[in-house]
């Protein structure tokens, strides 16, 4: 059975510096991003985002740490690390972070799945949102899920002097399958033009529901999803002042990788 509940803002996109004036962030579906893709993907892996900042921008995000220790889970303000061990840890404060997105999550769409409509796969999954999404659009997705199995990761901790994203994850990518799990995913679907700012396509990160484990999706075998989505009506992007972003070569051509890195293939 597919419940399915519908009304949709106007988009609008836009890029602001840091300290401009934006709109009210809990109120105008505004995506707040600290950092490009790109820059992750270069090896720009420390920034000056502290969870503390990133939450005033935002109580449901994805993203990593510094030295990328680990992914980020963000979801009704509270933060988690999920480390290369595969468990999960509460955040503090004080702790940084090289690439994170973030907003206040207000869901205006509302969908179900279940063992009626037979198993769902993570690819399954993209196949049907892909034909209801406004291909052009960027969305916040919490979907909460009832898993025979998720496949996940979780990096270790890079050392100075820092390689490429690809490069790290090739030898300290800790891949991990939990079976028969409850959990949430959080993420974004982010258009094929803003790849360069951000993972074009999905981007997931789970957390179980015991709050103990989770990671970066690769896959899932699911019996019962509910799907909220949230259309943003704005974009803000802020620039890192670290002198690792203003070196960093933001010229290349970085579509491999990211498919390799977000995929795992």
């Amino acid at each position: 059975m597919i419940k399915t509940y519908w009304w949709f803002l106007l988009g609008v996109f836009s890029v602001a510096c840091s300290g401009e004036d934006t709109p009210d962030k809990r109120s105008d579906n505004l995506l707040y991003q600290y950092s490009t893709i790109d820059a992750l993907l270069g090896g720009v892996f420390e920034g000056d985002l502290h969870m503390s900042d990133l939450g005033a921008q935002g109580d449901f995000g994805i993203g990593t740490f510094n030295a990328v220790d680990g992914e980020l889970f963000m979801n009704e303000g509270e933060l988690y690390r999920i480390r290369h061990d595969g468990k999960a840890y509460p955040v503090a404060p004080s702790e940084t972070s090289p690439f994170a997105v973030a907003t206040f999550f207000q869901r205006d769409t509302v969908f179900e799945f279940n063992a009626a409509d037979g198993p769902i796969s993570y690819e399954g999954l993209q196949d049907r949102l892909g034909r209801l999404l406004k291909a052009n659009h960027i969305y916040a997705i919490r979907i909460i899920g009832d898993f025979a199995q998720v496949r996940t990761r979780a990096p270790a901790p890079a050392h100075r002097p820092y390689p490429t994203l690809l490069e790290h994850l090739n030898d300290h990518q800790h891949t991990f399958t939990l079976n028969e799990v409850k959990g949430t995913m959080v993420g974004f679907f982010v258009p094929h033009f803003l790849k360069n700012i951000n993972v074009d396509g999905f981007h997931f990160h789970l957390l179980t529901a015991d709050k103990q484990a989770g990671g970066h999706v690769f896959g899932f075998e699911s019996r019962a999803l509910k799907i909220e989505l949230s259309r943003m009506r704005n974009i803000t992007v802020e620039l890192p002042g670290t002198s690792a972003f203003q070196h960093v070569n933001l010229t290349m051509d970085r579509n491999n990788d990211v498919r390799i890195v977000e995929q795992g293939k």
